[in-house]
């Protein structure tokens, strides 16, 4: 065999063998209605959506596939899973887990078990889910995001992960204040989104210690009065998060309720009347960003400290307007020199 037929043979080899690595989707017929694709990443993609019920999702993950080892499960506006259970994807391993906008009410204990070494991510936003095992997620040893919005969770878990980066629990049914020591087991975490929850109030502390926070959606939540405390975050040097409390009805913010690291606070649509001094300018003098937009400020002595120091001005948004309509932008310095 001449030299370049040599290299022929051994390239057909090699790409050979790399392909038949990567095609391990079972065989359509012993997985239908499921289907199966073949990806770079996440390698493979099987969509169970139309399948009819748990006895018929078992039946098909219990058979024998050339391998257990999975790149995503999906299963969208499927109708009829209402749970998974445990034994219902067979000995099947899962990078990532997508069961969205159906009618699912309950996750139960084990049912991703056989995915607590391989799960990166576990999605099961827009459904009804009122139960989720969160006690397991110390066994996903690299699950990195997992999202439960639009459910109908009614108490919010005490949760532990030394992996996991993102978690959202936005537009749930529950209410009261997080427990204050929800995310303190959570050493990686860095963005955390209750956005929509009927939270009223934020316990001081809540947040203390995510060094690693980098955005905290609190939106829409009906705060009224932050408490001293309230978003006392992380070591100041570890500046760099993003604090979303939009939407919501504040209008009375205690002294040293921002403490540590946020360079951004997003307070659009709120009911903020006045920035008294002793609140804002020490989180200003540090170079926070401020986003006030849509709030009635009277624009009295109370801004005077802002209005004098151009750098601060400069460090707010430019549509920041006084309840009459005025912008910031457009105040005369003149009138506030005799505050």
């Amino acid at each position: 065999m001449d030299i370049s037929l040599s290299f022929v043979v051994l390239v057909f080899i090699l790409v050979g063998g790399i392909n038949g690595q990567t095609k391990i989707c079972p065989a359509p017929e012993d997985i239908f209605p499921c289907t199966c694709k073949e990806f770079a990443y996440p390698t493979t993609e099987l969509t169970c959506s139309d399948v009819t019920s748990n006895d018929q999702l078992a039946n098909i993950f219990n058979k024998e596939f050339r391998a257990s080892d999975f790149g995503r499960l999906k299963i969208e506006n499927n109708k009829h899973l209402t749970t998974i259970r445990p034994g219902d994807l067979g000995k099947a391993s899962f990078q990532e887990i997508w069961i969205t906008a159906g009618i699912l009410e309950q996750v139960e204990p084990l049912a991703f078990a056989e995915s607590y070494e391989t799960a990166t991510k576990i999605m099961v936003f827009s459904n009804h889910i009122v139960s989720f095992p969160f006690e397991e997620l110390p066994n996903f040893i690299k699950l990195e995001s997992l999202g439960v919005d639009f459910n109908h969770l009614t108490s919010f878990p005490v949760l532990q992960s030394s992996s996991l980066r993102f978690i959202s629990f936005q537009t749930n049914d529950i209410e009261g204040p997080l427990p204050a020591n929800a995310f303190q087991q959570l050493p990686n975490i860095s963005e955390i989104d209750v956005r929509g929850l009927n939270l009223k109030a934020i316990l001081p502390g809540t947040f203390v210690g995510l060094s690693r926070l980098r955005y905290l959606d609190v939106a829409g939540t009906n705060l009224k009065t932050l408490t001293s405390g309230t978003f006392e975050l992380h070591d100041p040097e570890a500046f760099g998060t993003v604090l979303d409390i939009e939407y919501n009805q504040i209008d009375n913010i205690e002294v040293d309720t921002f403490a540590g690291g946020i360079d951004t606070i997003r307070a659009r649509s709120n009911n903020l009347h006045l920035l008294e001094e002793e609140v804002w300018r020490p989180y200003v003098e540090a170079g926070g960003i401020l986003n006030i937009q849509y709030n009635p400020f009277e624009c009295g002595c109370d801004l005077a400290w802002l209005v004098l120091n151009s750098t601060f001005m400069s460090q707010v948004a430019e549509e920041t307007a006084c309840q009459d309509g005025t912008l910031f932008i457009d105040l005369d310095p003149a009138p506030f020199e005799d505050c």
